[in-house]
């Protein structure tokens, strides 16, 4: 075998062996979450979660995931209130977009927490957003919440579980 095809074939394995790396990091994380398929599902659907190589790089992108499902699910169940004809279903939505600028907050103390490697707080703070956006859903009890919003609330949920993994394994 020529110098040329050695150096390409353990190229090939190195790169085999980190991008295994990769995917292992959010398997070990995922294996501690409730539902690991939905954990793996949600990170890795990410590319820069695929990517990281330590946790607390992992801990950003899933902050940074949490924050953009966070205003998507917000920005969604305002839009639904606006058009909404029905009380209840406004109620339920108003109290979607409260809870989901709360979530907000969350995130944001999530990343100040991860910052200072405080890992309590960035459990709590997991939790919550965790919390919130569980309390979006129940408050569609005896009605039918909207697909859409269900969908987005399950992807913040989803990722504080991720998070909540993560924050275990600090």
């Amino acid at each position: 075998m020529s110098p040329t095809n050695i150096f390409f074939s353990f190229g090939f394995l190195f790169l085999g062996f980190v991008s295994c790396s990769y995917a292992n990091l959010i398997g070990d994380v995922c294996a501690k979450a409730p539902n690991p398929s939905s954990c793996n599902g949600i990170l890795e659907s990410n590319p820069g979660a695929v990517q990281t190589q330590d946790l607390p790089s992992l801990g950003l992108v899933a902050i940074d995931m949490a924050q953009g499902f966070s205003k998507s699910a917000q920005a969604l169940a305002t839009s639904l209130g606006q058009t909404t004809q029905d009380p209840k279903t406004k109620d339920s939505l108003n109290l979607c977009v409260e809870n989901f600028v709360d979530a907000l907050e969350g995130v944001n103390e999530c990343r100040e927490a991860l910052t200072k490697k405080d890992k309590g707080s960035l459990n709590i703070k997991a939790l919550a957003i965790y919390t919130l956006a569980v309390n979006c859903n129940d408050g569609f009890e005896g009605q039918e919440e909207p697909e859409k919003l269900r969908q987005a609330t399950k992807n913040v949920i989803d990722t504080s579980i991720a998070l909540l993994a993560l924050s275990n394994m600090l």
